[in-house]
């Protein structure tokens, strides 16, 4: 009898310490930070680690790892397309060496990659005082997503040695480190599943502004000095060297534009890669920026990240050698073949915020994945033109706005359903998109009621807010907007505003 009640409350001990971990695992997956394609500029790195590991085994024969400029240079999916190369980028913001070196042991768990492509920037010192040459946040975007093995116990174990402000037991138990972010809890953190299933992009990481400004690519040679570089990063580089010597795999070293790259930091990288017998491609340096065929003022999003063009350049580019060079042969994989068509449609998203022809630009916003928000500013709505209110109908948008000098005027198109009204006083409306997630908010005052106007999207505002019509274009897919254009057809050329 006593053994039976021991029994039964051994089970019920058992049972309560396993709901228990089901209800901390449960809570902890909600409260840690989620970085997803969704969120423009804070970088998809959950959805990168994520998703690597949803690759079949030893189906991957190149790795791309570095920093954000890793993540928006090269497109796993253009180097498919152009190649048959099968790659995955495994860029992380701020991606230190030592982050590098662990991702690398970890995918050579699941995959046997034939080249490892990584960028050289981290080598060199972040700022100063920082151990691991990258703040936690970015550290923690690696590492968190991270399986747990002898690798991420080995990479804990020198986060928190080398960085005494960290912890181990913020790794093992997340929810210690994050338990304060309920307060900030967003709609990405409770649909985690459906997020991390959309790795289409396999790391790589789109921009698609052009503003990469005035940018002088240097001569090599033109310069003796070199830049002294990070010891305890170059010490984990040689642990990368050495890890590809043991696997026999090639190792290009890569440095992608951006306006503080130097001619003393490309000495000292290539001076590295000499004495360990390593490729160094340079786009910095006027050789590889030009046979790459690179505009930075077009092909940068920023000062040092690349935009979807320059991210095609420059795959294409070492595509070429590491199909000619290194004579990685083509194959067809499903898993690349799938996401084709995704990439296509990322392509489309990225040429409309280039298209000024206002015409056109209504004739691509005939897609199903797009909800589709305009203000009027001022009088343009008696001066539309023809060929403009056809585009609008062709959306299935009336746009009744012929004679009506000065009127106030807005559009919604969502899920196939219009929704419009035109007045010569001050207009305003409010509803929902993506089936009631996604608030929104419209103003719109013509010339005679205020002369102003308004598009917010939960809050956020997106409208530019300048004199004609004010289009803002929500992409219900990846959950953001992708463009907000303002046309002024009071002018005969319809002049297009970002």
């Amino acid at each position: 009898m006593l053994n039976k009640r021991r029994c039964v409350i051994l089970v019920r001990a058992i049972t309560f310490l396993a709901l228990t971990g089901v209800v901390l695992a449960i809570v902890s997956r909600i409260l840690v930070p989620k970085y997803f394609y969704s969120n423009i500029r804070i970088w998809s790195a959950t959805t990168t680690c994520t998703n690597f590991y949803k690759l079949k085994d030893q189906t991957v024969d190149v790795l791309f790892l570095g920093s954000s400029r890793t993540m928006s240079s090269f497109s796993p999916q253009e180097l498919y397309n152009q190649y048959g190369i099968t790659s995955y980028n495994l860029g992380t913001t701020q991606q230190s060496m030592l982050v590098s070196y662990y991702w690398l042991k970890e995918a050579l768990r699941f995959q046997s990659p034939k080249a490892i492509v990584i960028d050289v920037k981290e080598l060199f010192p972040y700022k100063d005082d920082v151990p691991l040459n990258a703040d936690e946040a970015s550290i923690r975007k690696a590492m968190d997503y991270m399986k747990w093995s002898s690798v991420k116990k080995e990479a804990v174990d020198d986060i928190c040695r080398i960085d005494e402000t960290q912890d181990k037991i913020s790794y093992y138990f997340p929810l210690f480190r994050f338990h304060t972010r309920w307060k900030n809890l967003k709609e990405d953190d409770f649909s985690y599943n459906a997020m991390v299933d959309r790795g289409e992009l396999k790391g790589y990481n789109v921009l698609s502004t052009s503003a990469g400004g005035e940018f002088e690519p240097y001569e090599e040679g033109s310069s003796q000095e070199s830049e002294e570089m990070f010891a305890r990063m170059c010490d984990y580089m040689d642990r990368i060297v050495q890890l590809c010597e043991e696997k026999q795999i090639a190792l290009l070293l890569v440095n992608t534009p951006y306006r503080d790259g130097s001619i003393e930091k490309h000495n000292a990288v290539k001076a590295y890669a000499d004495q360990h017998q390593l490729p160094f491609y340079d786009f910095c340096a006027k050789k590889d920026y030009q046979a790459a065929g690179l505009n930075f003022a077009v092909d940068n999003a920023d000062s040092k990240h690349a935009n979807l063009w320059g991210a095609i350049k420059m795959t294409d580019y070492i595509g070429k050698i590491l199909s000619e060079e290194y004579q990685i042969a083509a194959r067809q994989d499903a898993q690349w073949d799938q996401t084709a068509e995704y990439f296509e449609q990322v392509k489309k998203d990225c040429e409309l915020t280039r298209v000024t022809n206002m015409p056109q630009y209504l004739s691509m916003l005939q897609d199903d994945r797009y909800s589709v928000l305009v203000a009027v500013k001022g009088d343009v709505a008696a001066e539309i033109r023809g060929d403009v209110l056809e585009g609008f109908r062709r959306l299935g948008i009336a746009a009744p706005v012929e004679g009506a000098f000065g009127s106030s005027y807005y559009a919604v198109l969502d899920n196939y359903q219009v929704r419009e009204e035109i007045s010569m006083e001050s207009l305003s409306v409010t509803g929902a998109l993506r089936k009631g997630v996604v608030s929104y908010e419209i103003v719109s005052e013509g010339k005679e009621s205020g002369n102003s106007c308004s598009i917010k999207i939960d809050g956020d505002k997106y409208a530019v807010g300048e004199k004609g019509w004010n289009i803002v274009v929500y992409n219900n897919e990846i959950k953001r907007v992708i463009d907000s254009v303002c046309f002024d057809t009071s002018k005969p050329e319809v002049t297009a505003v970002r």
